[in-house]
């Protein structure tokens, strides 16, 4: 649960790997039983992942790693986020990896 301790996530060069702690938090959270967790945890929680899912994506669409930035994004479903981060330079290679993967909601962008 490395992520959820670092609520001022300020990323940095080399931080690529704070993505993949990410999705495994948020696959954490869907895993829990009701009986064992409160449901205001749990959405505290997912907060605070999407809060650094916002520094996350921006960081990697500007340093050509759509594809990781786009792998978190449907890992965590919420892969609409992408839009706000595409610009023009990374269009056609975003949509040519959500052509190819296996996430079937790619009308998003493309």
């Amino acid at each position: 649960m490395f992520c959820c301790l670092m609520m001022d996530c300020s990323v940095a060069a080399g931080d690529r790997h704070l993505s993949a702690e990410v999705k495994e938090d948020w696959q954490e959270l869907d895993e829990l039983k009701p009986e064992t967790s409160r449901p205001a945890d749990v959405a505290t929680r997912r907060n605070q992942l999407l809060e650094m899912v916002y520094q996350i994506v921006p960081y990697l669409m500007e340093h050509n790693a759509e594809a990781e930035a786009c792998d978190m994004l449907m890992e965590i479903e919420r892969l609409d986020l992408l839009q706000q981060y595409v610009d023009r330079a990374a269009f056609p290679r975003v949509c040519l990896y959500l052509r190819r993967s296996t996430y079937l909601p790619f009308t998003v962008l493309c």
